[in-house]
């Protein structure tokens, strides 16, 4: 059904199940004065990788512990005692069926507090749209960072993890030396475009040295940063191939910079897939022969499909969408499409600066995510006649819950269409993911055998079982 999603591919010689990859997210669980594992996080990625995803590239992990780690709860590989947590999460990954990837990241003057460097001194709004000064790296402090990403890479490699993605792009650190908006620099690393990109390539080569040539290494960069004198996807082009000449096996092309980063996390008002022109662009530019990963909203399999058979990337990265359903690659391998539960790119509760004061992420239609995920829901062994009041939205997944455990559900609603305020909510045409949402919970309900009474709740209807 999805022939080119599932079609096996390489990352160098890294062999990858299909063409589906989980990019990194941070999700804030590591352990928040260590940056070591937990369990929680375990439980996640055991839960995507068994939902059938080629490969997870695990959330960014913090090179250092000064400058680099950008969020609470983000993961530290900035020494030997991060690498028996993460040897257990590759594991993980491995031994439920994905290749596994982890991302090395900086934060440069996007980090949240102080202290917080980039190439020049810069006025940058973090990640919870604050402004705060960075400070401008000295030549030694330059050298060190370039130093700590080969080193972090080389842990990452002893942990077990089979690829490595050095994190390009939002504003962070290599984006920073790359972007003219933020490089004010006049010497040997800024001003031109060749001195912009040369952090860049020389973190890679750095990373390449510690790991080895033959050790798949990506890039991560942003297609163009959305923002007036900074990045646009004329000198991505050339970014991309001058990384491929200097050994990347992968660039992964998203967008934003550091005044951007709703480009990062693409809302429901974009089209679906709106950042993969980016991906086309670099890949068909002639100058880059390695795989492209696309991003952007590409939240349903139709999608990917249509991405991968037209060539217009290698790869398709499903972030969101996993947090909504862990098993969405597995759903349509065999083809059971309209089980998937879909990603409707809220962004109120898996995004934004309200979830980063809070330090939980949460999925608007998954309420797993970030409360239990300590299995699936078993079947119950004494299954009652469970009455659901009201076919919105909340009914309707009360009334999946239930029927998924064994009950016997009965669903009132007494408009003679199911779905509540979400018919409505559907019927703009940007709001497609929204219509996604409304037919697969009515596809649930048949699936799983709901009663549904076109009638109001009564307390007599309700006795009488009806």
């Amino acid at each position: 059904m999805f022939d080119h999603v599932f079609r096996p591919g390489k990352i160098g010689n890294l062999e990858i199940k299909n063409r589906l990859v989980k990019p990194a997210q941070h999700l804030g669980t590591a352990n928040y004065k260590t940056g070591f594992i937990t369990e929680k996080q375990l439980d996640y990625y055991r839960n995507w990788a068994k939902g059938g995803v080629g490969l997870v590239i695990v959330e960014m992990a913090a090179i250092d512990y000064v400058g680099a780690a950008e969020l609470p709860g983000m993961i530290m590989i900035g020494s030997d005692e991060t690498i028996p947590g993460l040897t257990g999460l590759a594991k993980v990954l491995k031994e439920n069926g994905a290749s596994a990837g982890i991302q090395v990241c900086h934060g440069g003057g996007c980090k949240l507090g102080q202290p917080s460097f980039g190439p020049s001194k810069f006025p940058y709004v973090n990640i919870m749209g604050m402004k705060q000064d960075c400070e401008e790296m000295t030549e030694a402090q330059i050298e060190e960072a370039i130093q700590n990403y080969g080193q972090a890479a080389l842990r990452a490699k002893k942990a077990g993890f089979e690829m490595v993605e050095i994190h390009m792009a939002h504003g962070y650190l290599p984006d920073a030396f790359y972007s003219p908006k933020y490089n004010l620099r006049t010497d040997q690393w800024g001003g031109s475009l060749e001195k912009r990109m040369r952090f860049s390539i020389e973190v890679l080569k750095s990373v390449k040295r510690n790991v080895g040539s033959d050790f798949p290494v990506s890039c991560r960069i942003s297609g163009t940063e959305w923002e007036e004198g900074g990045i646009t996807l004329a000198e991505s082009i050339p970014f991309a191939q001058a990384l491929e000449k200097a050994g990347a096996d992968a660039i992964n092309v998203s967008s934003a910079g550091a005044f951007t980063h709703y480009r990062i996390i693409i809302p429901i008002y974009y089209p679906r897939g709106t950042n993969v022109f980016l991906a086309e662009d670099i890949r068909r530019s002639g100058g880059t022969k390695v795989p492209v990963i696309c991003n952007g909203g590409i939240t349903v399999p139709e999608l990917a499909e249509e991405i991968l058979a037209t060539g217009k990337a290698d790869f398709v990265a499903i972030g969101r969408p996993l947090w909504a359903d862990p098993e969405w690659p597995n759903k349509a391998r065999e083809g059971r499409v309209n089980e998937i539960r879909p990603c409707v790119r809220q962004n109120i509760s898996c995004g934004g600066a309200a979830v980063m004061k809070s330090g939980v992420f949460t999925c608007s239609v998954n309420p797993e995510f970030q409360t239990k995920y300590e299995g699936t829901l078993d079947k119950t062994t004494s299954p009652k006649n469970v009455a659901v009041i009201g076919a919105g939205p909340g009914g309707l997944q009360a009334a999946w819950v239930a029927a998924t455990k064994g009950h016997k559900v009965t669903l009132y609603e007494k408009r003679d269409v199911l779905g509540g305020n979400l018919v409505e909510d559907a019927v703009p045409a940007f709001r497609a993911d929204k219509a996604r949402l409304l037919s697969h919970f009515r596809h649930e309900t048949k699936r799983l055998g709901v009663n549904v009474r076109p009638e109001e709740a009564t307390a007599d209807a309700i006795r009488k079982g009806k």
